[in-house]
């Protein structure tokens, strides 16, 4: 037997392990967090576009994990990544793949 669940249920638990560790009591060590972060971030840009070339990191308080620009992406406009993107860095030639 196996637990069927929604999407929306999927997604509420990817959340509170990215935004709530110390109450669900995973991720807590630092480098599998990061692991965790980077895999979530790999799997949207294997699905919407985009590239993660370095694992999520601790700066100061608040985990990052850059997302670039490439062919991948569906529009000139960044996909997904568009409305987290105001600046355009997707784009930035100092970013983007030789």
């Amino acid at each position: 037997m196996s637990k069927q669940i929604t999407a929306a249920e999927l997604a509420e638990i990817v959340t509170r392990l990215l935004t709530d560790t110390e109450s669900t009591g995973e991720l807590d060590d630092p480098c599998v967090f990061s692991s965790f972060m980077t895999n979530i971030a790999e799997v949207v840009c294997d699905h919407c576009g985009g590239e993660v070339r370095k694992p999520a990191d601790d700066d100061d308080g608040q985990w990052l994990v850059g997302i670039h620009g490439n062919e991948s992406l569906p529009s000139a406009f960044g996909g997904i990544w568009r409305e987290y993107d105001p600046e355009g860095e997707l784009f930035d030639a100092s970013t983007e793949a030789n």
